[in-house]
């Protein structure tokens, strides 16, 4: 597929093994991150040229606020699964259910912020700012769902699918 690819031979095995995943992982990544990052670009020029300056201004408060307001985004959990890929499959339950607690925890606070919000910032329009912090609000649960699949597949070197399946969803 023209990703870029290494072929460095490993101390065991036939030379496929984990330094190849290890590039081709890389590879698929960085593919990702480029295509996220395009996407991203059109994405704010299309905002900007079709939403009003105060509803554009909006979206930015409200990014600003949700970004300070998630103190433990719960994707960090899966480094720590991956770190014990022996027993990740056995303390995803409980991991599943501590970033299950923090997610709700940060989508509290996010919806416990739309009135100091929508009252510092008058200027913005009142029902844009709610509605933006209750789509917010939602992420961290959403986030929190995918901690274990996500661990598993990056455990099982499984890059290309968690590009696809990453790359997709924020373009979608």
């Amino acid at each position: 597929m023209g990703l870029p690819t290494y072929t460095a031979r490993v101390a065991e095995g036939d030379g496929a093994g984990f330094a190849l995943q290890a590039a081709r992982g890389t590879g698929w990544s960085t593919l990702k991150g480029i295509v996220n990052k395009g996407a991203t670009a059109v994405g704010v020029i299309v905002a900007a040229r079709f939403l009003d300056p105060s509803d554009y201004g909006a979206s930015a408060l409200v990014l600003g606020v949700c970004s300070l307001v998630v103190l433990l985004p719960p994707l960090v959990m899966c480094d720590v699964l991956i770190a014990r890929a022996a027993r990740a499959g056995a303390a995803s339950a409980a991991a599943g259910r501590m970033v299950t607690l923090t997610a709700l925890a940060s989508s509290a606070a996010i919806a416990a912020a739309i009135p100091v919000v929508a009252w510092l910032y008058p200027n913005f329009p009142r029902g844009t700012v709610i509605g933006l912090m209750l789509v917010f609000a939602l992420r961290p649960v959403l986030d929190a769902l995918s901690v274990a699949p996500v661990s598993m597949m990056r455990i099982g070197l499984r890059f290309r699918a968690l590009a696809v399946i990453d790359g997709g969803s924020q373009l979608f």
